[in-house]
């Protein structure tokens, strides 16, 4: 993730806290209101010590059974998401997020320039499409096809055209095409549908056809929430011919690979370096 776009959800994520904490103390407002009118009895100190339990409660909700979903994230863009599918987090995940998060009280959320590790967390990220390059949302459909009619994928992203905070970039740092760098921003595919396909064949974004070992569509890179996933060949069950590696690691055609900055792809005898800039 880039620093700007971490900001970016930084902020976002103190403003839907703000906003919840008026909806809960309103709410509290209402109560005492009820509860003068009815019992003639409303002790002032109800305020300071219904409104945290209030807030912890609500908390408990939102996190646990609300599967991270509240007004004030509604109203922000703000999401949690499993960094690993891109949906979201199990019960489990849920839960660990919970304990992570009120093992310091929810204080380290305050930091306006930096997200607290458990909203980096794998397994309960915060997510929003209002914060940088990789802010696409996929919708999941029945294998579309691009315009030359080529099944890419089992998911369509939505456009991303507007992006201006952040850069992700590609640099050949091995290979017949050493020394190339490619912008994902710069692909009028990528800007429409979220997607950079990388093969050898004429009209791939990224086109590395001094390479032999390397498939006609070899891989792609697809955009998901604030993601950017790799995936094999040109899409499900569809595996390139010498297969495709993040970090010495095999990746499939059926299994998105998160990528992080500093990643390095290996396809054929080319080697990419992913730099989030």
């Amino acid at each position: 993730m880039s620093e700007a776009a971490e900001r970016a959800i930084a902020r976002l994520s103190i403003t839907a806290f703000a906003v919840d904490a008026l909806v809960v103390t309103l709410m509290v407002a209402v109560a005492h209101q009820v509860i003068e009118q009815n019992f003639q009895y409303a002790p002032q100190w109800l305020y300071i010590v219904v409104i945290p339990l209030m807030l912890l409660m609500h908390f408990l909700i939102v996190e646990l059974l609300a599967m991270g979903i509240s007004v004030g994230r509604l109203s922000c863009g703000i999401r949690v998401v499993s960094e690993d599918t891109g949906t979201t987090p199990g019960i489990m995940q849920r839960f660990r997020r919970c304990l992570l998060v009120l093992s310091t009280l929810g204080l380290r959320s305050l930091n306006i320039h930096r997200l607290p590790a458990y909203n980096r967390h794998p397994s309960g990220l915060l997510a929003s499409d209002w914060a940088g390059p990789a802010s696409a949302v996929t919708r999941t459909t029945n294998g579309r096809r691009d315009k030359r009619g080529e099944k890419i994928s089992r998911m369509e992203p939505t456009p991303v055209t507007g992006i201006t905070r952040g850069e992700t970039m590609l640099q050949v740092t091995e290979g017949p095409h050493s020394g190339q760098t490619a912008a994902l921003r710069t692909s009028k595919r990528f800007q429409e549908k979220g997607l950079y396909i990388i093969g050898r064949k004429p009209g791939v974004d990224l086109v590395l056809s001094k390479d032999p070992n390397v498939s006609a569509v070899h891989c792609h890179i697809r955009a998901q929430n604030r993601l950017f996933y790799l995936i094999d060949g040109a899409g499900k069950d569809k595996p390139s011919t010498n297969g495709t590696k993040l970090n010495k690691k095999i990746v499939g055609s059926n299994s998105p690979v998160v990528l992080k900055n500093g990643d390095e792809i290996r396809l054929g005898g080319t080697a990419l370096k992913v730099i989030f800039i």
